[in-house]
C-alpha cells in the first residue's frame, strides 16, 4: 500500500505545479466573459435592473405609492380609494339607453359603451378604458369628493380608437 502513495503523491504534485504555472497566464477576456454562466449571470442582472426601472416608473402614478392622496380619502373616511372610485364609475355603466354619461362618443352598432377598466392616479384624476365590443377608447376624468361622500366626474379628455371591422 505505501507503494501506491509515491507514484499517486507525485502526480497531484505534479499537477498542482501544472496549474499554478498556468495560473499566471489569464484567459482572454472574450473567453471568460463568453462562458454560458458569465452571459446568463449578465443578462439576469441586466433584467433584474430593467424591471426594477420599470417598477418604478409604473409606480408614479399610482395613488398606491402616493402618500398625499392616500391621507386625503383617509381623512375623508375612505378606506379603500381605489375600490371607492371603481365602484362610483362602473356605476355610471348602468343606465337606462345606449348613452353612457361620461362617454360622448355613440356606438356604431347595437350596443353599448362600458367602462372596463379604471386606473386611480391620485385624489383627483383617474383613468378609464371603454369598450362596446367592437371600438374602444379611453376617458382622462378628474373628480371631485362630494360632503355625501358621493363623486362628481368631469370628463376632461376622451380618444376613440376605432375597429376596422364593420358592425
Amino acid at each position: 500500500m505505501k507503494r501506491f502513495k509515491w507514484p499517486l503523491l507525485l502526480l497531484v504534485i505534479g499537477a498542482l505545479g501544472v496549474a499554478c504555472k498556468n495560473k499566471g497566464e489569464a484567459l482572454p477576456p472574450t473567453e471568460v466573459q463568453d462562458t454560458p454562466a458569465a452571459l446568463s449571470a449578465e443578462r439576469l442582472q441586466d433584467s433584474i435592473q430593467k424591471l426594477s426601472d420599470e417598477l418604478a416608473e409604473e409606480r408614479y402614478f399610482d395613488i398606491r405609492f402616493n402618500e398625499d392622496s392616500r391621507y386625503f380619502f383617509h381623512e375623508n373616511g375612505i378606506d379603500d380609494p381605489e375600490e371607492f372610485v371603481r365602484q362610483q364609475l362602473m356605476a355610471t355603466n348602468v343606465t337606462k339607453d345606449e348613452n353612457h354619461p361620461l362617454i360622448s362618443y355613440r356606438p356604431r352598432r347595437n350596443a353599448k359603451f362600458q367602462i372596463n377598466k379604471i386606473k386611480l392616479l391620485n385624489h383627483r384624476w383617474v383613468i378609464c378604458d371603454f369598450s362596446d365590443g367592437l371600438d374602444w377608447g379611453e376617458l382622462l376624468i378628474k373628480m371631485t369628493l362630494n360632503d355625501d361622500k358621493t363623486l362628481s366626474f368631469d370628463v376632461l379628455d376622451q380618444t376613440l380608437y376605432v375597429s376596422e371591422q364593420k358592425p
